[in-house]
């Protein structure tokens, strides 16, 4: 059982994809999740134009130019594709131990494969995803032990990843 934010973070570190890349906060998540809803007010979240011409780290950069506070930086989109990709794992995990189910004609080989490369640019595919709450919430025995939005979620079998 984790006891303290300390022991958390050894957790949380201990998680990634086994590359040299810093762990995410969940202020980062919550900070990229308001850059893909800043995108989806446009319509252009997951747009393939994105992709064209420089456009996806233009609008990036733009984007923590206009928002100092975001917590956010130029090297971000690198980060949050790994965590995508943790959290995938994660979801499956969840999946497997009975905690979730995969959505109709959804299966582990299929879930989430739409997931941009880890490239670091916030193009179409990693403008498609926002960070669940589920995985930024912190449960023990399926109680929600923090207030602060830090941690990774191990949830309650109410949460559904159907959703």
């Amino acid at each position: 059982m984790v006891t303290s934010l300390e022991q958390l973070d050894k957790v949380l570190n201990s998680m990634g994809s086994g590359g040299d890349e810093p762990p995410v906060t969940n202020q980062q998540r919550n900070a990229w999740n308001q850059y893909v809803q800043y995108l989806q007010k446009r319509g252009i979240a997951g747009d393939p134009k994105l992709d064209r011409n420089g456009l996806g780290k233009n609008l990036f950069l733009q984007y923590i130019k206009d928002n100092p506070n975001t917590g956010l930086t130029e090297d971000s989109p690198m980060a949050i594709q790994h965590d995508f990709a943790n959290y995938r794992q994660w979801a499956i995990n969840q999946i497997k131990s009975g905690k979730g189910e995969y959505a109709p004609g959804t299966d582990e080989n299929t879930f989430m494969k739409e997931l941009s490369q880890i490239d670091g640019y916030a193009g179409s595919k990693t403008t498609r995803h926002l960070f669940p709450k589920s995985y930024m919430q912190t449960f023990e025995d399926g109680k929600k032990v923090k207030t602060e939005d830090r941690g990774f979620a191990t949830t309650s079998t109410a949460d559904n990843l159907t959703k």
